[in-house]
Order: C-alpha cells, then sequence, then structure tokens
C-alpha cells in the first residue's frame, strides 16, 4: 500500500490558492500605481517603462521631427515566497516635447526588484535612446520570457518619426515626436508553489 504524505501548513494558516490560478490581479496602462500585499504564491508580471518624446523643426523647407525612444519591457514568472508589500508603478506618457519617459517598476518588501526604463527624449537631429531594464539578484526568478531595452527613436518627416515599441502587449512605452506612449504594467497569479 503506497502512502503519501503533504506538508502541513502551520495553525491558523491555510494552504490555498488566494486567486484563481491564472487570475489576472491587475492590468492597466500607466499612470497607474497597485499598492497591495502580495500573498505568497508564483506570479507572472510584465512592466513596461513610458516611451519619451521628442522635437520638430524645418530644415529645406521640409518638417522634421525625432522621436523618443522606447520603454524598455521585462516579462518574468518569479515567486513570492511569503506575504508582503508589493507596490507597481507604470509610468505615464508625454504630451510635450523633449521628454524622457518614465521610469515602471516593482517594490517588493520595501526593495526595488525591477525597473523597466522609459526612453530618453529625442532632440534637434536625433533620436532618444531606448529605456535600459535592470532586476535585482534577489528577486526568486522561474523563467524570464521578456527582457528588452527599449528602441531607440528615428529621426524622419515630420508625423512620420517613432521608437518602436518592444513591449509584449498593446503599445506601451513607445516613443514619439510630442506624444509618447504610457508604460504599462500586468500581474497574473499562477499558482501557489514552484
Amino acid at each position: 500500500m503506497l502512502f503519501r504524505s503533504y506538508p502541513l501548513a502551520p495553525l491558523g494558516q491555510g494552504d490555498h490558492d488566494p486567486f484563481d490560478p491564472g487570475y489576472i490581479v491587475v492590468y492597466s496602462w500607466g499612470p497607474y500605481i497597485y499598492s497591495a500585499t502580495l500573498e505568497r504564491g508564483v506570479y507572472r508580471l510584465c512592466l513596461v517603462g513610458g516611451g519619451g518624446s521628442g522635437e520638430t523643426w524645418i530644415a529645406s523647407s521640409y518638417g522634421w521631427g525625432s522621436a523618443g525612444g522606447s520603454g524598455a519591457a521585462v516579462e518574468l514568472i518569479f515567486r513570492n515566497p511569503k506575504r508582503q508589500s508589493v507596490t507597481i508603478r507604470a509610468g505615464t506618457n508625454r504630451t510635450s516635447r523633449v521628454q524622457d519617459g518614465e521610469d515602471s517598476y516593482m517594490d517588493l518588501g520595501g526593495t526595488r526588484m525591477i525597473t523597466a526604463g522609459g526612453g530618453k527624449h529625442g532632440g534637434g537631429n536625433y533620436g532618444g535612446a531606448g529605456g535600459t531594464y535592470s532586476i535585482n539578484s534577489g528577486l526568486e526568478i522561474i523563467q524570464n520570457i521578456v527582457s528588452n531595452n527599449g528602441n531607440s527613436g528615428t529621426v524622419s518627416l515630420s508625423g512620420n518619426a517613432i521608437g518602436r515599441s518592444v513591449s509584449p502587449y498593446e503599445t506601451w512605452g513607445e516613443g514619439d515626436e510630442t506624444y509618447s506612449r504610457a508604460g504599462g504594467l500586468r500581474l497574473q497569479y499562477l499558482r501557489l508553489r514552484k
């Protein structure tokens, strides 16, 4: 006869899913802040920084434009080992020229774990650099899905310059001449254990 043993949860602590597996906890364009107590478990998170804005000018009787760079994108599966505070922020869009995009980030237990940097601004005759990402080595990563720095903005006839989005969702973080796109965030609960 075969007996299986299962680990017991301490008294007063149920060993159950805090959400239905596959549940989307939050999905939003920036500017948005999700601040809560995150239950232990395995989660899939996507963060994309906001896009930068560029500049327009006249040269040789033509209107020209430069775009800001796009925001960096990070999507991964991580384990939250205990019930702790989480703050996840999606950076805002830009509605005027020559501005850097805002960073998007996740703080877990008061420690910055992920930053998806905003794209840099473009200027006269140059496109902005793409945002860069960083991941704290203390985060318990199960799987990296996307880890992309943003694309640089282009220089073109006005209205055609762009910093192409690297986001796996929507066109979060796209750079533009004037009206860049906001960053975004997506948090999904997967399961209780690795």
